[in-house]
């Protein structure tokens, strides 16, 4: 009886001190920071169905500019057509092309991502959806903010899921700005024509 006791005493000690251990050694989540707001450009610039690359909202985070020219969720500009998302595929991490007919294999046709490396086909009109192929969740949509005064289009934040390595699948936005230098509050994009 003893010996019963000093195990059970022991397991209960060696529990109770892993448990109180874990609260020291998990790190808490990020808390949400501001996102920092920057240019990309006039919305008059932009042409139908030319994307542009762009890293936000860290240097080395890629994401893809379009005037789809026709309008979208979430779009902005005079015609609600120009959308932004995270270049990088929800599947794998692999770099997605963007095709003005995307064409999954049960024929349907939308404007938006698709990724070569297994297939996942991302609907541009329809918030970054999924259309087809592997990726578990919607590409990451950039959050735009559109100034009809200036004509000016500003990436202001991360809609959620997260960025593809960046605690993939939460929608904490708060670790999309881990990893990497933060792009500065203020600055201008470089936009890249793919």
């Amino acid at each position: 009886m003893l010996i019963r006791g000093v195990l059970v005493g022991s397991a209960v000690a060696f529990l109770g001190s892993a448990l109180g251990l874990g609260r020291y050694t998990v790190p808490p989540p990020p808390t949400l920071q501001p996102f920092p707001r920057v240019l990309l450009g006039k919305a008059s610039q932009l042409q139908v169905g030319q994307p542009y690359q762009y890293k936000y909202p860290l240097a080395n985070q890629p994401n893809i500019i379009v005037k789809i020219g026709k309008k979208a969720q979430f779009g902005v500009g005079p015609d609600h057509d120009i959308v932004s998302f995270s270049n990088i595929c929800q599947h794998l991490g692999c770099i997605y092309v963007y095709e003005n007919n995307a064409t999954c294999p049960n024929g349907a046709t939308f404007p938006g991502g698709h990724c070569p490396c297994h297939g996942s086909h991302y609907n541009f009109l329809e918030n970054g959806k999924v259309m087809c192929g592997p990726a578990p969740r919607p590409v990451p949509r950039v959050i735009l903010e559109y100034d009809p005064v200036t004509d000016n289009i500003w990436a202001i934040g991360m809609a959620p899921p997260t960025i593809f390595g960046f605690n993939t699948g939460s929608d904490n936005v708060a670790y999309d700005l881990i990893g990497g230098p933060l792009i500065p509050d203020g600055s201008q994009a470089t936009l890249t024509p793919l």
